[in-house]
């Protein structure tokens, strides 16, 4: 689920937002495991390197 709303990001353009939704999905799950809302973290087996598009360097003219 939390991959898919990446993704759903990811196709709209938006790598670096895409990403950083993966890390504030991460924090979010980070704590429920602490305070026992949760047993595991699904995010933490998900690399954003792994799951989205690297975005494209870009060289500017000089």
């Amino acid at each position: 689920m939390l991959l898919a709303m990446a993704k759903r990001i990811e196709s709209r353009g938006a790598i670096d937002i895409a990403k950083r939704s993966l890390q504030a999905s991460g924090q979010i799950m980070r704590y429920a495991v602490a305070h026992g809302l949760t047993e595991r973290n699904p995010v933490a087996d998900i690399k954003p390197s792994d799951a989205l598009t690297s975005r494209k360097s870009q060289n500017f003219a000089q």
